[in-house]
């Protein structure tokens, strides 16, 4: 759809609350190109509504909400608002992932958390495509900063010991003492992560960031 024709469109629907259907597929377009661009985007959410249709259709309907939630800031712009939907729509899809994926896996029962730490580290997928998108990155520094309000000494020696079974601090304490540093760190870390609503690469990313910035300082002071 050209520029000025997308603008009245959009301002039709805003203003006159008519969905006309170039419209309509307009903002079906703009889901569908920020999904196919991305295969971690297509499975997360295939997972989350069932198939690509329903998520399309879906999450449109949501975005529609949105432009009339935001209804002032389309009406100030005086371009670019196709470029304006598209950050909402790609925020909005990020968003939907962040707060399914990974809680998703904290919640099944059968599956150990600290299982998957080690899995984290280990992952050539992950490894690979931690650099993918700017929202990992702002999401993990984010996750950081929440990780650096647990116990420094407790939350290093349950990662180290976890990723890389080593022991840093606490080598004065018994093995029961160190049992009940482990659990209750785990139990931490994982209520945190949940209340976050991180995916699995945002919370490696946050991780590895912690262990360089503050466990490593930890260790070589030991």
């Amino acid at each position: 759809m050209k520029k000025d024709l997308f603008r009245k469109e959009l301002l039709n629907y805003i203003i006159n609350n008519k969905v006309s259907e170039k419209f309509l597929n307009s903002v079906k377009g703009i889901v569908i190109s920020i999904i196919s661009k991305n295969k971690t985007y297509q499975s997360g959410i295939k997972a989350c509504y069932g198939s690509i249709e329903d998520a399309i259709n879906e999450i449109s309907n949501d975005i529609l909400i949105k432009i009339r939630n935001k209804a002032h800031i389309f009406k100030n712009l005086s371009d670019n608002h196709g470029a304006y939907l598209y950050t909402i729509i790609k925020n909005h899809i990020v968003d939907i992932l962040r707060n399914y994926r990974f809680n998703i896996s904290l919640d099944n029962e059968s599956d150990d958390f600290e299982n998957r730490i080690e899995y984290f580290f280990h992952s050539e997928d992950l490894n690979d495509s931690l650099s993918d998108s700017s929202e990992t990155v702002v999401v993990a520094q984010y996750f950081f900063k929440e990780l650096c309000k647990m116990n420094d000494e407790y939350l290093c020696f349950y990662l180290y010991k976890v990723s890389r079974s080593e022991e840093i601090c606490f080598s004065e304490k018994t093995k029961n003492a160190k049992y009940k540093i482990i659990q209750r760190t785990k139990e931490k870390l994982k209520k945190l992560v949940q209340e976050n609503g991180i995916t699995e690469k945002e919370f490696l990313l946050a991780i590895r960031i912690y262990m360089s910035e503050i466990c490593e300082k930890l260790r070589n002071n030991k």
